[in-house]
């Protein structure tokens, strides 16, 4: 990738190795705050971040390896533990973080479900700078764009032969979104919600994230590894939500009958989008549609739980 690197001091620097080092400083300084807005023990969420730096990078160096279409023909504990080849997965890395968070919540003998909530803040701000560095990869990017409909739109990537949008620059725009609302989401809501509603809102725009990704990255045929994970994000939090009052109101009912119906619908469409004609914005329009009806009652739902 040009200028993806730059000399300092006589040393490279390669900008998206930067740009992860700003995600981890600014995790680091928005942890202080949502600790001290969950009321939690002075470093409560330092000690999370510091056991999910190793742990991170472990779980997100294995995941790429063991489930990578391209990397699986050539994996060996050599080839796994070399890291200047490269791959790592954002979900696996998130996976290493909770699990810190699991673990530092035992050792300091904090609330669980309030260090949950106030980790997730901190997990959106290091994916923006993270987003953001992919402009300097080969990551990130649509399919061919055919439309014409962006084509001279600061959102699109012209390449040599084709314009590609730049899905890296949507998911970062989201990432700082969801990183502002769920941090104001804090001192408001019951333990566990803020969490629940991150796994809700982040499972379900990662999956359109992931679907309009087409850099091969972690991908099988028409879905990709991170776009499933999504969906687990996203339907365990609809669970959760509609088990949050018993007995079961039809609310509850409803959204965990429509959630397998969901799914099965998102995958047609994951199938049509790679495999048919018809047109992608109209996909993509009934794709967002069901996933935002499902998030629409979930957290009704919780509102509904928290008044009661």
């Amino acid at each position: 990738m040009q200028n993806a690197s730059f000399e300092l001091f006589g040393l490279t620097i390669y900008k998206y190795g930067a740009f992860i080092t700003l995600g981890v400083l600014s995790a680091l300084a928005l942890a202080y705050f949502s600790e001290k807005q969950k009321k939690l023990k002075a470093g409560s969420s330092l000690a999370a971040i510091v056991i999910a730096l190793p742990l991170g990078l472990i779980f997100s160096r294995l995941l790429y390896c063991f489930t990578d279409a391209a990397f699986i023909p050539f994996i060996s504990l050599k080839n796994v533990v070399n890291l200047h080849i490269g791959g790592m997965s954002m979900f696996g890395a998130i996976l290493g973080v909770l699990l810190a968070t699991l673990i530092a919540s035992k050792l300091i003998k904090a609330g669980t479900r309030s260090m949950l909530d106030a980790i997730v803040p901190p997990i959106m701000a290091f994916i923006f700078f993270e987003r953001l560095g992919e402009r300097f990869t080969t990551l990130g990017i649509s399919r061919p764009l055919i439309t014409g409909v962006l084509d001279n739109t600061f959102l699109v990537l012209k390449g040599e032969y084709d314009l590609y949008l730049k899905t890296w620059l949507l998911e970062a725009a989201a990432a700082l979104i969801l990183c502002i609302v769920l941090y104001n989401m804090l001192n408001k809501n019951k333990d566990d919600d803020v969490f629940l509603s991150w796994l809700l809102l982040f499972g379900a725009s990662q999956a359109v994230f992931e679907s309009l990704r087409f850099d091969s990255h972690m991908r099988f045929s028409f879905v990709g590894v991170q776009q499933l994970l999504s969906a687990v994000f996203f339907g365990l939090s609809i669970i959760a939500f509609a088990l949050k009052k018993r007995p079961l109101n039809l609310k509850a009912k409803i959204s965990l009958a429509l959630l397998p119906i969901s799914i099965i619908a998102v995958l047609g469409l994951e199938f049509l989008i790679d495999r048919s004609e018809i047109s992608k914005w109209l996909l993509y329009a009934v794709y967002v549609a069901i996933l935002a009806a499902n998030c629409a009652l979930s957290l009704n739902l919780k509102k509904e739980a928290n008044n009661g």
